[in-house]
């Protein structure tokens, strides 16, 4: 009978966290800035203006959530171009 040997090994990783801060939409919207809101819209929307209105709020009951509703100054210039693609509304989650 011939005898196998089969060598281990054993790999780890050490993970660093690197973003600490809660995400904008899960904080009470009185401990979020009008800066962070400004910088927020700007970078998920491409938009070189600020906002016109955010609404920050929380819905609780069989499900939970948060979430935040911004409303641009300007309608976009293609908003009525039929070719363009949609995809005005954008959804960003916690896994």
């Amino acid at each position: 009978s011939t005898q196998s040997t089969w060598e281990v090994k054993e790999v780890t990783h050490e993970w660093e966290k690197v973003n600490t801060q809660k995400p904008i939409w899960m904080r009470k919207p009185d401990e979020v800035k009008d800066e962070e809101y400004t910088a927020f819209y700007k970078s998920v929307s491409n938009d070189w203006e600020e906002h016109l209105a955010v609404k920050h709020f929380k819905v609780e009951g069989q499900l939970e959530f948060s979430g935040l509703l911004f409303v641009p100054k300007r309608a976009p210039m293609e908003m009525f171009d039929q070719k363009k693609k949609k995809n005005n509304i954008k959804l960003y989650t916690l896994a």
